[in-house]
């Protein structure tokens, strides 16, 4: 069996096994160091940086940040978080716990922990170096540093695409980049995608604020998620919220201040599995309102100039189809299905005078009441007189 630590909510910590494989036993350090050496040759590089992604991302957050301080108490070190991250990919891998140990000699058990922290260390620190390998990103839990930083653009997009793809039913990387852009700290949305995954996986819920569309205030939400998906062009959650007891979407773009202390919600998800309903993302997806963030899917149709139709198709990012072309009358007629009218309203106006809405009769009446609405508060913006300087009285 392999030795781990299980810190316990009581705040104590005590031996606990993980039934790993049946030959091996935790008395025996050096068949612990062979099992621990081939559990990282088992793993293909893949699984390793992915590992390593969470190392890194995890300890940025509970260790050097500080963020989420009940996650390790004040004397919690570097070795005890090793061990931390032990037991939850165990946990993730499926191994079954077995009964507490009943060792009572403290100076072999000190040293039986210090043994595995330094194992767990060496491993790690491969994982770790696949990461800096990949992204050019290192942390350092002696020296309590982290390159992550939130103006690495390029490097928190690959990292964010590298797990997103891993744990999301469907995504694209213009929905990826608009949800990371709305995050004003980017470590943790990266961090937040790790808790989405093992929050999805063990069903514990996890909280956060949100921002409605359209409304400047935050309300807080403890929901269980059940997917991520492309959500009419858009990344959401879809989780279960027990309070209504019913399933809904959040944009991704539009969380905020999340829970990152994950852990304590992992090992009561082990101890009181939680019934969910049933859930099956495509028939939400193409029947429930809530899915659609409660907004009516259009389509729209636009007149547009042929000679801007190339651009138009190696341009856009929104699902369309060429209904008509007339090379003759040099047009062509486009039809567009989305929920986001802003959208649609953004593609008119860079076209100027070569794209022209026509359909359906709704949606021109509301564009061009928006049109005449703006025109005339520029026209107020430019009627309005400056401010006459005072005259001046004497010298």
């Amino acid at each position: 069996m392999y030795l781990t630590l299980l810190l316990l909510r009581r705040g104590e910590y005590k031996l606990n096994y993980f039934f790993l494989t049946q030959n091996l036993y935790a008395d025996n350090q050096t068949s612990v160091a062979a099992h621990c050496s081939e559990m990282a040759k088992n793993l293909s590089k893949e699984q390793q940086l992915l590992q390593g992604l969470e190392i890194l991302l995890l300890g940025n957050e509970w260790y050097i940040r500080g963020q989420s301080r009940n996650q390790l108490g004040e004397t919690a070190n570097v070795g005890d978080m090793y061990i931390r991250f032990e037991e939850i990919h165990n946990i993730d891998g499926g191994y079954e716990e077995q009964p507490e140990s009943d060792e009572t000699d403290a100076e072999a058990y000190e040293k039986r922990r210090t043994s595995l922290q330094e194992i767990l260390r060496k491993r790690y620190s491969n994982y770790i170096k696949e990461v800096e390998s990949k992204f050019k990103v290192n942390i350092n839990f002696q020296s309590k540093i982290c390159n992550l930083r939130n103006e690495n653009n390029e490097t928190n997009f690959q990292i964010a695409k590298t797990i997103i793809s891993k744990i999301a039913y469907s995504s694209s990387d213009d929905a990826l980049k608009v949800a990371l852009s709305n995050w004003e700290d980017k470590p943790a949305f990266l961090t937040f995608l790790i808790v989405l995954k093992y929050a999805i996986k063990f069903q514990f819920p996890i909280e956060f604020k949100y921002n409605k569309l359209m409304r400047l205030i935050s309300s807080d939400r403890r929901v269980y998620p059940r997917s991520i998906a492309l959500i009419n062009g858009n990344l959401g959650i879809i989780a279960y919220d027990k309070n209504d007891q019913n399933t809904k979407s959040f944009l991704l773009g539009r969380i905020h201040s999340p829970k990152l202390d994950f852990y304590s919600d992992l090992l009561k998800s082990k101890e009181n599995s939680v019934t969910l309903p049933n859930f099956d993302l495509v028939t939400y997806l193409s029947t429930d309102p809530n899915a659609k963030f409660q907004k009516q899917e259009i389509t729209y149709t636009i007149w547009m100039a042929k000679n801007n139709l190339d651009f138009f198709k190696h341009t856009s990012t929104l699902p369309f189809e060429i209904k008509e072309e007339d090379s003759i009358k040099n047009f062509a007629i486009v039809e567009i299905k989305t929920f986001n009218e802003f959208q649609i309203f953004d593609l008119l106006f860079n076209y100027h005078t070569y794209a022209k809405l026509v359909g359906p009769p709704s949606a021109v009446e509301n564009f061009k009441k928006k049109l005449k609405s703006l025109s005339e508060f520029y026209e107020e913006q430019t009627k309005k007189p400056g401010k006459k300087a005072s005259p001046k009285r004497g010298k």
